[in-house]
């Protein structure tokens, strides 16, 4: 019989809990078809030097204590990041969970996970497993809360991180990179935190499907196999998750030739039943989401390029040893060489231009790409030597060969020395056509012109030093009319370029900066 607890006048049921103030309370009530908030919500206290968190971060955060296996496909700038590890400090307080472990691209593990933790969790502890294979195993064995890993890192320990049952919650920021169900990274995965581990596993990505609709198999095979239809083996004495190539029949169609598949009508209808339990907030209809968000993106530096900004610093040891006076135009000139060296494109005495290998730049550019799909994007060098480098490869990329042939280019690029006619034809083509990117050097973007109507997203390939240009290139996609939220990416790979970007985001031009840029070394 129900009765009413007058003190409070809550319901009372016999056999259930007063109240769900723990996730084992909440259960039981949830099982007796009761619906309600979960105890998170309510009795959590959300660490943050933010006032308080947003919205649809607590409704994920809810969500995601609700289950043990899922999707978290947030958009990107939603604020994931610091959802997985409210997550995880609940989590460990309630006994749920022991350790946990993040894998992420390894662009993100200091500029992203690193500074989250730094900054809103001190009362959490965490190792990056990153360096040789001897350093991440001296670091997985320490005791800490958290384990922090890129993805390709994960391999080089996987026995020791499979002799580590206490490692049962794993989040997967980014796990569209494990699309192919029969790479041999994807085979480590399943192994280490397949269905059958009965960790706790969730994928997080803002893209699940960056290409065609088969992407997702591989995700779903990992994460949730159970939500997948079942096929029966061995005259229906084993029952699997359908194939590869069955899943593909479901969500396309062959096209004109056997090589050539088009998505079947109602694909997206089938992907969203199986892909689940997933929770999903794009970044406009977060109301509380600040308008524009700016993120650090690390990449590293080539053995090319490496090389040759630890020569220039031993240089400039040397010369300092030698008793080099340091004055603002020579400083300028230095700290713009170490610049040249970390993006890639580096200016000859004859002011011809040597090309470095900057292979992780461009990768994690296409990353940021793939991840803001719906968005024209707007591409600003330090140098006018790079755009047009910059803009050949997203051509070569993102162009069929069609389109080249017949000169339909999805980028072009534009400098000081661009003529004003040629200029405003790919301004006009970018906010009205079918041009996607512009590759430009700052200075010759950085006043007057709106080009919001398709464009919210801007990618730094590298710093610059004067921050009125720095700002008011930024402005280019925060005008009145702009009817989505904004990011801005910061590519960076060296000691010049942290020193150059933490000079800009103090609203200071980057000058001053070689002392340190040289006792930091590379």
């Amino acid at each position: 019989m129900i009765q009413i607890d007058q003190t409070n006048k809550s319901l009372i049921i016999p056999g259930l809990p007063l109240k769900a103030d723990n996730l084992a309370n909440y259960r039981q009530i949830k099982h007796a078809g009761i619906q309600m908030r979960g105890p998170m919500t309510r009795y959590y206290h959300w660490y943050s030097r933010y006032p308080a968190p947003m919205v649809h971060q607590v409704l994920t955060a809810d969500f995601v204590c609700q289950h043990r296996r899922g999707f978290i496909l947030n958009d990107i700038g939603t604020g994931k990041t610091m959802v997985i590890y409210w997550i995880a400090d609940y989590l460990r307080q309630e006994g749920e969970i022991n350790k946990t472990l993040v894998v992420a691209p390894l662009s993100t593990l200091e500029a992203v996970h690193s500074k989250a933790l730094d900054e809103h969790f001190p009362q959490l502890t965490y190792n990056i497993l990153h360096g040789t294979a001897k350093k991440r195993r001296k670091l997985l064995a320490e005791d800490k809360h958290i384990y922090i890993i890129n993805f390709d890192g994960v391999g080089t320990i996987e026995e020791e991180l499979f002799a580590r049952p206490d490692i049962n919650c794993v989040f997967l920021d980014e796990v569209a990179v494990l699309r192919n169900s029969r790479s041999k990274r994807w085979k480590i995965f399943n192994r280490l935190f397949g269905e059958h581990t009965g960790k706790m596993l969730w994928g997080l990505t803002g893209t699940p499907m960056p290409k065609e609709p088969t992407d997702c198999y591989g995700q779903i095979l990992l994460v949730t196999p159970s939500s997948l239809p079942t096929r029966t083996l061995w005259r229906g004495r084993v029952v699997k998750p359908i194939s590869f190539y069955q899943f593909r029949d479901k969500t396309m169609i062959p096209g004109w030739n056997k090589w050539e598949w088009k998505k079947r009508q109602g694909w997206e209808l089938f992907i969203k039943q199986v892909m689940q339990p997933s929770i999903r907030f794009e970044r406009d209809e977060c109301c509380d989401l600040p308008e524009c968000v700016s993120e650090d993106r690390d990449v590293q530096l080539s053995a090319e390029q490496t090389t040759a900004y630890r020569d220039l610093i031993n240089e400039l040891k040397a010369d300092l040893a030698s008793g080099m006076q340091i004055t603002a135009i020579n400083e300028g000139d230095k700290v713009r060489k170490l610049l040249q060296i970390s993006v890639g494109s580096v200016y000859n005495e004859d002011k011809s231009t040597t090309h470095l290998d900057c292979k992780s730049r461009f990768e994690e550019m296409y990353e940021l790409i793939d991840a803001c799909k719906d968005s024209h994007i707007l591409i600003f060098t330090p140098f006018k030597n790079i755009p047009s480098r910059i803009a050949a490869e997203l051509n070569k990329r993102y162009c069929s060969e069609h389109d080249l042939v017949n000169g339909k280019l999805v980028a072009q690029w534009i400098t000081g020395d661009t003529d004003v006619s040629t200029r405003a034809e790919y301004y006009q083509q970018f906010t009205k056509g079918n041009l996607r990117f512009i590759v430009a050097t700052p200075h010759c973007m950085s006043h007057g012109l709106n080009l919001q109507d398709k464009c919210w997203v801007t990618i730094w390939w590298g710093p610059i030093d004067n921050y009125e240009i720095f700002d008011q290139a930024n402005g280019r996609i925060k005008r009145t009319g702009q009817k989505h939220k904004q990011m801005i990416f910061l590519l960076r790979g060296s000691p010049a370029e942290r020193k150059s970007y933490s000079k800009l985001d103090d609203k200071q031009d980057a000058q001053g900066i070689l002392l340190a840029i040289i006792k930091e070394g590379i």
